[in-house]
């Protein structure tokens, strides 16, 4: 899954090594990024919950990032309780973005650029699962509520990092191999 070679018409540009602006609301469910078949925003699937009642729900965090970054591909994903909100850290055409994104994923709440990091391009060119489909086979193999998601280099393997809070507060990782889709732990 790799970054896209030309940048997107309407995209976020970079004036300097970091920008800071606060984003509008994306349209959730067009980046070509998807998935097809994921849920959109507020629709619960593989984030396991639906935003209704204000509930995390980090598939909709995630195809509203994408959506807000056209053409990008997400490396991280995790829900920062002190700021009440998904960090989803994605690859665009030739920038890099941390967007902050509502609890419910239903909206960009903040977005920052950043110059391209070659290692997080390379580990995204070697995977060849995106993290919509890490973010199912995580809650398949542990059940519960995503908390975060990472893609990483373990011992010469690409894999997604997926930890998994179960009802009770048990936090479970699980290893996804980034190629094969096979979870290693």
């Amino acid at each position: 899954m790799a970054a896209c070679d030309s940048p997107e018409q309407g995209a976020p540009t970079t004036a300097g090594p970091t920008q800071t602006q606060m984003a509008p609301s994306a349209t959730p469910g067009t980046s070509p990024g998807t998935t097809p078949g994921a849920a959109a925003p507020g629709e619960g699937g593989a984030g396991g919950s639906p935003a209704a009642g204000g509930e995390l729900n980090a598939s909709a965090a995630l195809l509203t990032a994408l959506a807000a970054v056209r053409g990008s591909d997400a490396i991280e994903l995790d829900f920062r309780p002190g700021s009440q909100a998904w960090r989803v850290d994605v690859i665009g055409a030739d920038t890099d973005y941390r967007l902050l994104v509502s609890p419910d994923g239903s909206e960009v709440l903040e977005e920052h650029s950043r110059a391209a990091d070659p290692e997080h391009r390379s580990e995204l060119q070697q995977a060849k699962i995106p993290m919509s489909e890490a973010i199912t086979i995580g809650q398949q193999q542990a059940g519960g509520q995503i908390s975060e998601v990472s893609l990483d280099d373990e011992n010469g393997k690409i894999v997604w990092k997926v930890e998994v809070i179960s009802t009770d507060g048990q936090r479970t990782e699980v290893l996804i191999d980034a190629v094969s889709g096979e979870a290693v732990k």
